[in-house]
């Protein structure tokens, strides 16, 4: 907090995630963290490569610099998730998996429906999930990275396109290959 006692301006990157803005929000305005170092700590729970930089502003202002993926990354504006080939999940706003529609099995594996989100997870990161599915809710449609262990238990990052569709919600997965990756 600055001496005046108002907050960092917050900066999130990329500013096309939405979702992650708002999740970056949310834990700033819970949590109040005084030095960027602490909502670095506090957003790894549910994205691991998050950085936070502080920058200076005229007066006694900061401004800290959220990355959510450890740095910036090319946008990629292509609608990717349009590729019928991609694996997708039908779920419910509690993160219950109903169905899994194509080839879930790459990244989580093949046994996930009836499942929550929540238990597919690293560790200590299950409440943040149902934080997020609540930001879905409210957004309606979310373009965000996420990174989980994989049904062999090594990680997995994915894109993910998630779109509130009536009582449930479908989720579109797209591995993350070594180009589009920060690090």
């Amino acid at each position: 907090m600055t001496a005046e006692g108002l907050g960092p301006v917050l900066h999130t990157i990329p500013s096309t995630d939405a979702a992650f803005r708002e999740h970056v929000e949310r834990v700033a305005d819970r949590e109040r963290p005084r030095q960027a170092p602490e909502l670095e700590r506090r957003l790894r729970r549910l994205f691991p490569r998050v950085r936070v930089r502080e920058r200076s502003l005229s007066g006694e202002r900061v401004a800290w610099y959220i990355y959510r993926d450890g740095g910036w990354v090319p946008p990629d504006d292509a609608p990717w998730w349009v590729d019928a080939g991609l694996a997708r999940v039908r779920h419910d706003l509690d993160g219950l998996i109903l169905d899994a529609l194509r080839r879930p099995g790459q990244f989580l594996g093949d046994d996930i429906v009836g499942r929550h989100w929540q238990d597919l997870t690293t560790p200590g990161a299950a409440p943040r999930v149902a934080e997020f599915m609540a930001i879905i809710e409210q957004l309606g449609t979310v373009v965000s990275r996420f990174r989980m262990p994989s049904a062999s238990g090594s990680l997995v990052e994915f894109d993910s396109f998630t779109q509130v569709e009536g009582s449930s919600v479908v989720t579109i997965m797209r591995p993350l290959s070594r180009t589009r990756q920060t690090r």
